[in-house]
């Protein structure tokens, strides 16, 4: 039988005792491979969904956008795309009032009757958006009708006019960026917009006007039509591609932090591993001692119980990869409703597979010492170590090793994050 198989088998006998003094080593092993792996997993479902529903968030395959002023009709019927259509939004704040005098900072949203161009705004109760703000009706995120004392269908004023709460806002398709709201949204059509009286010579608003364009045009090229046109003009057009950058860099620093948590829990699994594996070790100083004196090579004891200490890991790495994977899918399930992007449900192999090396690594570089010097020293010596433990560096091999794991290790912490 070969070394390894030998090792094998010493090493399986000895898993039959159970995994007590390793169950530390487990949970944090387990804890920083699931927080890796779901970092990872996470992130790439963000980017994936931000690509994919690009254009919703965006509102339009292209936007222009203005502060303050609107964009003239006559410019915008120069620029606009042949073909598409159009929907225009103007978001301020403003001050709402409810019951009691009670009043709140709002963010405010005026939108036309083809808003949204893509995806669709969620409301409680069910209805079609158009009808909900018909005859001076507005719509409101769920929190601001405790702030104001109010209940769907009570009126609420905002400005020098009153709407009737005809829901609450559950989704809007394009929540992320654009416009700084100060306080929770409240949506009105823009046709009420002008009897409100908050637009005012020096208010802050935003000016946004979306296109969608015909099926087989090329939004890039459009895009570039429209930029190419006025180069000086005091709005901006934006298209899908710009999404994804705005939210890449936030998805990718948070990423960053959270990927270091799970390397710290790992390095304190690691800890847990050199005091677990000499703990181990030091109630096996017999057997390890009778073995040699049996005709057992230093070898053979090294990958025995090297092989024990990847077994563990292994079950450690898969439950933490186990969780990692199943974190989208928990996050969709329990607070989907709340994400401003639908997370892409898929299996993404590099955050595991990084997740997954850095916890073996981890384990690798915590067990090369304790039983690198197990290994070294002679049966005679095993039995003296019952009385005075010895003090001897392990043998260069076992330095080399641990050294190239600790580089291999540094490495896959620069990978895994985004931020270097």
């Amino acid at each position: 039988m070969s070394q390894l198989g030998i090792a094998w088998r010493l090493a399986r006998r000895e898993l039959r005792g159970g995994l007590r003094g390793f169950v530390v080593f487990l949970a944090c092993l387990t804890l920083g491979v699931a927080a890796i792996a779901a970092v990872g997993v996470l992130n790439a479902g963000v980017i994936d969904g931000v690509r994919r529903d690009a254009a919703a968030l965006l509102g339009g395959d292209v936007r222009l956008e203005a502060s303050n002023l609107p964009i003239e009709e006559e410019v915008l019927a120069e620029v606009a795309p042949a073909g598409a259509r159009r929907a225009d939004v103007v978001r301020t704040n403003a001050i709402a009032y409810g019951q009691d005098r009670r009043h709140v900072v709002v963010g405010l949203k005026a939108v036309d009757q083809a808003y949204p161009l893509y995806g669709e705004v969620g409301l409680d109760p069910p209805m079609d958006l158009s009808s909900a703000l018909a005859n001076r009706g507005g719509v409101v995120e769920p929190g601001l009708l405790a702030r104001l004392g109010l209940e769907r269908g009570d009126p609420i004023r905002i400005g020098e006019a009153t709407f009737t709460v005809r829901a609450t806002i559950l989704r809007e398709p394009d929540r992320i960026g654009g416009f700084v709201s100060i306080g929770p949204r409240v949506m009105i059509d823009l046709a009420d917009l002008e009897g409100t009286g908050v637009i005012l010579p020096g208010s802050l608003a935003q000016y946004d006007y979306r296109f969608a364009l015909p099926p087989g045009v090329d939004a890039e090229a459009a895009l570039a039509v429209i930029r190419s046109s006025d180069p000086d003009a005091r709005w901006r057009a934006r298209g899908t591609r710009d999404v994804e950058p705005r939210i890449t860099r936030f998805t990718d620093r948070l990423a960053s932090y959270l990927t270091m948590a799970g390397l710290t829990a790992l390095l304190i699994g690691g800890v847990g591993t050199a005091l677990a594996i000499q703990n181990y070790l030091g109630g096996k100083i017999a057997t390890i001692a009778t073995l040699k004196c049996l005709g057992a090579p230093s070898g053979l004891i090294f990958r025995a119980y090297l092989l024990q200490v990847l077994v563990l890991a292994g079950i450690g790495v898969a439950l933490g990869l186990l969780i990692g994977q199943s974190a989208p899918w928990l996050l969709s399930a329990l607070a989907g409703h709340l994400l401003p992007i639908r997370l892409a449900l898929d299996f993404y192999p590099l955050p595991l597979v990084i997740a997954a090396a850095c916890g073996l690594l981890t384990a690798l570089v915590f067990a090369i010492w304790p039983l690198a010097r197990a290994r070294q020293v002679s049966p005679a010596g095993m039995f003296r170590a019952l009385v005075v433990p010895p003090d001897r560096l392990p043998p260069t091999a076992a330095l080399v090793g641990l050294g190239l794991s600790l580089l291999a290790l540094g490495a896959l912490a620069v990978i895994g994050v985004a931020d270097r």
